[in-house]
């Protein structure tokens, strides 16, 4: 079902945009997503006083690099 999405939605994109998504955001995102945590039953607000990197940290989410 996910992956319909990603077709779907990739299909408003112009061709830089589809270049830049299945080469680096689509690999990251398969990455990240099996590395972790059920994020589905995490209570968000009890982590807002928290720094994001020790959240990302205690949760194993990895952050997508920045391109430029």
């Amino acid at each position: 079902m996910c992956l319909l999405s990603v077709i779907g939605g990739t299909a408003r994109f112009n061709a830089k945009q589809r270049k830049l998504f299945y080469q680096h955001y689509f690999p990251w995102a398969v990455h990240a997503g099996m590395q972790c945590n059920d994020l589905m039953c995490v209570y968000y607000e009890q982590h807002f006083h928290e720094d994001l990197e020790d959240v990302r940290r205690k949760l194993a989410i990895v952050p997508a690099l920045a391109v430029s």
